[in-house]
């Protein structure tokens, strides 16, 4: 299958250097964050997870949201 072989490569580059991702509405991104999420979670990984558009004006607010998942 693809798309499982697909998010463990992307996994595994992840370990070693950021990868912004993007497409059109309705091409799976959501679906692939999830999946990465839950690869990283199996593998004992802390995920934080935001949605950048909406603190584009409000970093103080990020890093609010951030600091609330990381105590969690």
């Amino acid at each position: 299958m693809l798309r499982p072989q697909f998010t463990e490569n992307l996994f595994n580059t992840l370990k070693t250097q950021s990868v912004n991702i993007y497409g059109s509405a309705g091409q799976g991104q959501t679906r692939l964050l999830t999946d990465l999420t839950e690869l990283a979670q199996a593998q004992n990984f802390i995920v934080l997870s935001v949605d950048i558009k909406l603190y584009l004006n409000d970093y103080d607010g990020m890093v609010k949201n951030l600091s609330l998942q990381i105590k969690k």
